[in-house]
């Protein structure tokens, strides 16, 4: 498998190469999502994101007026972006078999987005949280996410279907409780200090076989 970027680094290069901006612009944008996975969007102010890129604060004032609006109109935009790139090369390094076993699947998906989650947990929690909190910013990303989700893992859950291996259920319900439990494995690492990612990311596949697997259903 392919070294994967971080959120960060794909949401620098969407700004500098996929998206028209001036190089204030981009600074200003770098600057807020990296102090915002730092020090959290609540606590981060328009000071220091100047500080941080290298602008005087009017500048941030100017472009975007105010923080909830760089959040809306500055950074929401780019994550659309950024989602899709990271789909696109979870989905070229891992998800190029689609004759795929369901513990193939289950393994390859739970294993990789795990330790993508691990490695960008200040970046996600943010977003989540703002996603909790703000409908606007929610509904911008989650129709991005889907749209570009649904495009890679619905041929492989259709496929393990017909092939009598996947309970019938809809995609994205099943998508939906994989993510959850992808989550959970996360938080579980983090709360449980007698286990280590690797152990709960084991239990998490064990699980999600046993309860997504037609041939258990039969039984």
């Amino acid at each position: 498998m392919t070294k994967e970027n971080s959120l960060l680094s794909l949401f620098e290069s969407a700004i500098k190469e996929k998206v028209v901006l001036t190089k204030k612009q981009r600074a200003v944008l770098n600057a807020s999502l990296i102090l915002f996975s730092e020090k959290g969007y609540e606590k981060t102010s328009t000071s220091d994101i100047a500080k941080r890129a290298g602008v005087a604060e009017g500048t941030v004032y100017k472009q975007f007026k105010t923080k909830k609006n760089l959040l809306i109109n500055g950074i929401a935009p780019i994550l659309k972006i950024v989602f899709e790139d990271a789909i696109n090369e979870f989905s070229e390094n891992s998800l190029k078999d689609k004759e795929m076993t369901l513990h193939e699947y289950l393994t390859d998906i739970v294993q990789d987005r795990s330790n993508f989650v691990e490695k960008n947990l200040p970046a996600i929690k943010v977003i989540l949280n703002q996603m909790l909190t703000n409908p606007e910013f929610a509904k911008i990303v989650i129709t991005k996410f889907k749209k570009s989700l649904e495009a890679y893992v619905n041929p492989i859950l259709n496929n393990l279907r017909q092939n009598n291996q996947l309970i019938e259920l809809p995609n994205y319900q099943i998508f939906r409780f994989i993510f959850s439990s992808v989550a959970g494995t996360v938080i579980g690492y983090h709360v449980n200090d007698k286990s280590s990612l690797g152990e709960e990311i084991n239990a998490t596949i064990l699980l999600l076989e046993k309860a997504l697997s037609k041939a258990n259903q039969d039984n």
